[in-house]
């Protein structure tokens, strides 16, 4: 009797181990992204906030603009992937100066199952503020559209230990149509928005056959030593 009540417990244990990791609760508290890095630094105005403009307009639409709107926080129990912010470039006629490059700071704090966590990552901004005049390079429905292109990423990813589990928080990238891309084509005188979307990553589950193993094991000790407590 007592080794089958020991054999139910040995093995409940072995499927909590086997199932924990999809048990675990991610929260976001806060999400913010700032410009930083602008060039030509005479000439766009906004560095250090969530937008920055730039240009002499050339008609009553304003200044062109890079936007980053981050998504409302708290954000409990945050399925993955989970919606960070939108980009938004505002295309409008402007004459120089105009921007060429900003890198976009994304912080991301919050925890898993209690254990805080912050991530920063940077992404840099290449922009082509192509002139209003045939041949355009790209061809635009429009005049001529302008080109964002992200050409790097820093720091993408954290791993986060809970409970001697390693959990990778990932930056994922941004989103347009239902395809990650790092190129923008905005035409003249629109806006075009993508989403930034972040997941987390947890532990593979033990594989049931690897605790069917470890339970053999726990079982076969626990044979010979009733044996051997038989024939003392």
């Amino acid at each position: 009797m007592m080794l089958t009540k020991v054999i139910a417990t040995a093995t409940a244990a072995v499927i909590m181990t086997a199932t924990i990791a999809a048990a675990a609760t991610v929260n976001i508290a806060d999400i913010s992204g700032v410009w930083t890095n602008v060039a030509p630094t005479p000439g766009v105005t906004g560095s250090g906030t969530d937008t920055i403009s730039w240009g002499d307009p050339a008609t009553s639409a304003g200044q062109s603009s890079y936007v980053f709107d981050d998504a409302v926080t708290p954000i409990n129990n945050a399925a993955s992937p989970f919606y960070i912010g939108d980009f938004t470039h505002n295309n409008n006629p402007v004459y120089p100066p105009s921007l060429t490059s900003a890198d976009l700071m994304v912080t991301i704090t919050g925890d898993i199952d209690g254990t805080a966590f912050s991530l920063t990552s940077t992404f840099t901004f290449n922009h082509n503020e192509t002139t209003n005049s045939t041949p355009c390079n790209p061809p635009g429905a429009t005049v001529c559209p302008d080109v964002v292109t992200i050409v790097n990423s820093q720091d993408l990813s954290q791993v986060v230990n809970v409970g001697g589990l390693d959990y990778t928080i990932v930056l994922s990238g941004f989103l347009q149509g239902g395809v990650y891309t790092s190129q923008f084509i905005t035409e003249e005188g629109q806006a075009n928005t993508a989403q930034l979307y972040a997941s987390v990553t947890q532990p593979a589950p033990v594989p049931l056959p690897a605790a069917g193993l470890l339970l053999l094991g726990g079982l076969g000790a626990l044979r010979a030593a009733k044996r051997r407590r038989s024939a003392a």
